[in-house]
């Protein structure tokens, strides 16, 4: 399989709800949202190792999406660029992501070692605070 094909599963797992399929797919030491200083959002939170990772799901959770769709995605070696529409409804605020960036990379053995958003911060900011 595919790195491409990797995420194209973890996406449809997200879909369904499915968090231990995804959890399965990553590196024990997994890198998630590392290059943030700050997050702007729980659920950017810079985690370090598969078992923190659950807690990103975890902090989504008040989130309802109503669309999580990769509609651009492109791979190299051990990379896969994921560009998704996402909206979805928190605090009675309906919110719009067009173009939301996921950068996954990938071991030898292709478990994700490194997951990275792309994103406007401003955006996730304005959802924890509903505005």
């Amino acid at each position: 399989m595919s790195n491409m094909d990797t995420v194209r599963q973890i996406y449809e797992a997200f879909g369904s709800g499915d968090i231990p399929a995804i959890l399965d797919e990553l590196d024990e030491n997994v890198e998630w949202d590392t290059q943030y200083e700050s997050a702007a959002a729980p659920w950017l939170e810079p985690r370090r190792g598969r078992e923190s990772v659950a807690g990103f799901f975890e902090a989504l959770a008040p989130l309802q999406f109503t669309k999580f769709e990769a509609h651009t995605m492109a791979s190299d070696a051990n990379k896969v660029v994921a560009v998704l529409h996402i909206e979805a409804d928190h605090k009675g605020k309906h919110y719009v992501i067009p173009n939301e960036g996921h950068l996954w990379t990938f071991g030898d053995d292709g478990k994700v070692t490194g997951y990275q958003h792309m994103t406007d911060t401003a955006v996730h900011w304005r959802m924890v605070n509903g505005q």
